[in-house]
């Protein structure tokens, strides 16, 4: 845990070293710029997380740059969060949009060519509509309108993958933090393992050892 009277993991330093080495690499590659939907790629750009309920809905997107700030989209009251408790990038980063989430809105709601054209707008305000975008996982129905703007569409994980290769220092901390907590909750697992024990109680057990030893709640905002 983070303290005033030790250095340990500077969390500052980690949003601004994870940052900065995307838009470098982003910079040695031929993609303008970036569009992300997968939340391991926005955790790692924009320091932000809404909980565990949102890993499998493609409700958040962020376009990040060579040289700007990224911006992310994400539903109304985050957004709101993110202005309010993020102070690492500036509150014009911070944005309140819908996605299509995974074709929930389909194109008749007009959801998924309106989130094109806001993206083929801020890209053409900065003279990159006409390079390559890289996307790693929009569904379907974002990914068709994108190509009715006439976008360039590619690949970004090379490009993530790559910047998230080699780990900071406190990247390899939190590491160390993790499998300490995996390893304090495999020996509740082997502490309860014995005949008419149930999979689901165990499962349970894992989970709460995991959960207490969490910095941070489980939930920081409230569910849309």
């Amino acid at each position: 845990m983070s303290v005033d009277w030790e250095q340990r993991v500077d969390f500052d330093r980690l949003r601004k070293a994870r940052l900065e080495r995307t838009k470098a690499t982003l910079a040695g590659s031929e993609l303008g710029a970036l569009l992300l939907f997968d939340p391991n790629n926005l955790r790692y750009v924009t320091s932000t997380a809404i909980g565990t309920w949102e890993r499998d809905k493609n409700i958040r997107f962020a376009l990040v740059f060579r040289e700007e700030d990224p911006i992310l989209w994400d539903f109304g009251s985050a957004a709101r969060h993110h202005q309010l408790y993020c102070p690492w990038l500036p509150e014009s980063s911070w944005r309140a949009w819908v996605s299509p989430m995974r074709g929930a809105m389909p194109d008749e709601t007009g959801v998924p060519d309106a989130l094109a054209t806001m993206i083929h707008h801020e890209l053409r305000e900065r003279g990159l509509h006409e390079e390559p975008l890289g996307i790693d996982v929009p569904d379907a129905a974002t990914l068709l309108a994108l190509q009715r703007q006439g976008l360039h569409l590619t690949d970004s994980q090379p490009v993530m993958l790559e910047a998230r290769k080699i780990k900071t220092p406190d990247e390899l901390a939190l590491l160390d933090h993790a499998a300490g907590m995996v390893d304090a909750a495999y020996e509740e697992i082997y502490r309860l393992l014995r005949p008419g024990v149930r999979e689901n109680e165990v499962v349970a057990a894992a989970m709460k050892v995991l959960w207490e030893r969490l910095n941070v709640p489980s939930e920081v905002n409230p569910q849309p």
